[in-house]
C-alpha cells in the first residue's frame, strides 16, 4: 500500500489564493494524502473555505487556532499528523498535479531521507515566470555534509521538499520568528544520511508584494542574521571542510540586512554600526568568493567604505549599471 503523506498548509489572510492551493493538493496524482489545513486565526473567509473543502474531501483535516504565526501553525499541524512522510505547502502557493508523486518516487527509489524539488516562480496572478535556476544537474544524491553545503549555496525553505517523518520529529519551528526555516535546517539535515535534489519543478512559489518575505524592513528580519551566525559557528566547529560556505551565507546576511536598515525610514544607527563592524571582518573573504553575485560585492564594499552612499539614488545607479553590463 502507498505510504500516507501528511501535507501541512499554514493559512492566514490568503482568501484570494487558498482555493487554488487546496485544489492543487486534492487533485494530486498521488492519492494517499492527509491534507492538514491550519487556519491560524485568519480574519477573512479562510476558515470557512477550509470547512467547505473538508466537506468535499475526507482526506482533509482542519485545525482552527488563535493566530500564532507561520511557525506555530506548522507546529500545530505536525502535532496531529499521522503520515509516514511530510510535505509543507504555503497557502498562497500550489503544486503541479504530479508534484508529490515525483517526490515520493525519488524518496523511495533512491532510499533517501529527504528530497528537494525544483521550483516554478509564478506571478501574483499565477503566471509562470521561469524555473528557479539550480546549480546542480537533474538529480543529485548527497550525503549529510554535501547536503549541508548545498543548503548554504542554494538557500533553504521547508516547502518544495518531502521528508521521512522521523527526520522532522521533535524539531519545531521557532514560534514568532520569520526566516524560521534557517533556524532548523541544520538540525533537520544532520538527521539525513541521504538527500536527493531534482531540478524537476514540483512546487509553484507565488511572488506577492505583501508576503512576509517581501514586505518593508522590520526589526524582526534581523533574526535571519542570528540564525546564519548560529549555523556558521556550529559548522565551523563540527564541519570545518564546509566552513567557507556557512561563512559566506552569514556575511551575505550582514550585507543585505545592513542595506535594508540604511534604506529604512526608521533609525537603526547602533545596529548598523554593529553590523558594519562585523562585516569588515569578513569583507575580503566575501569579495574573493566565486559564488557571490557582483551586486552583493558592490553593496558590501560600499557599506564598509561609506554607508551614507547607499541611499536610494545609488542603489538605482548600481542596478542600472549591472543591467547594462
Amino acid at each position: 500500500m502507498d505510504k500516507l503523506i501528511s501535507v501541512i498548509v499554514p493559512i492566514y489572510k490568503v482568501e484570494k489564493y487558498l482555493g487554488e492551493c487546496i485544489e492543487s493538493l486534492i487533485n494530486q496524482t498521488y492519492k494517499n494524502l492527509e491534507i492538514i489545513l491550519v487556519d491560524d486565526g485568519s480574519p477573512d473567509n479562510c476558515g470557512k473555505i477550509c470547512e467547505e473543502y473538508k466537506e468535499k474531501d475526507e482526506r482533509i483535516v482542519v485545525i482552527h487556532k488563535e493566530n500564532g504565526g507561520l511557525s506555530d501553525a506548522r507546529n500545530a499541524g505536525m502535532k496531529v499528523m499521522t503520515g509516514d512522510y511530510l510535505v509543507f505547502v504555503d497557502s498562497d502557493d500550489y503544486m503541479p498535479s504530479d508534484g508529490i508523486e515525483t517526490l515520493v518516487k525519488l524518496l523511495e527509489e533512491r532510499n533517501a531521507d529527504m528530497v528537494i524539488g525544483g521550483v516554478w516562480r509564478v506571478s501574483e496572478q499565477g503566471e509562470k515566470l521561469g524555473k528557479e535556476v539550480m546549480q546542480n544537474c537533474d538529480i543529485t544524491e548527497m550525503d549529510t555534509e554535501e547536503a549541508l553545503k548545498d543548503f548554504f549555496v542554494q538557500g533553504c525553505s521547508s516547502w518544495g521538499r518531502i521528508y521521512k517523518r522521523e527526520i522532522h520529529e521533535g524539531i519545531e519551528f521557532p514560534k514568532g520568528e520569520i526566516n524560521e526555516d534557517e533556524a532548523i535546517v541544520v538540525q533537520v539535515t544532520e538527521r539525513c544520511k541521504k538527500v536527493v535534489r531534482t531540478s524537476t519543478p514540483i512546487y509553484c512559489y507565488r511572488l506577492r508584494g505583501e508576503s512576509i518575505t517581501t514586505t518593508d524592513f522590520h526589526e524582526k528580519k534581523l533574526v535571519w542574521n542570528k540564525h546564519c551566525m548560529d549555523n556558521y559557528e556550529y559548522i565551523k566547529r563540527k564541519y570545518p571542510e564546509i566552513e567557507p560556505y556557512a561563512r559566506k551565507r552569514y556575511t551575505e546576511s550582514l550585507v543585505w540586512l545592513t542595506l535594508m536598515m540604511i534604506q529604512s525610514s526608521d533609525n537603526y544607527e547602533a545596529q548598523i554600526k554593529d553590523y558594519i563592524d562585523r562585516l569588515k571582518k569578513h569583507i575580503w573573504f566575501y569579495l574573493f568568493s566565486r559564488d557571490v553575485k557582483l551586486q552583493s560585492k558592490i553593496y558590501g564594499t560600499l557599506i564598509c567604505m561609506n554607508p551614507e552612499l547607499l541611499k536610494n539614488r545609488v542603489i538605482r545607479l548600481v542596478k542600472k549599471v549591472l543591467r547594462r553590463g
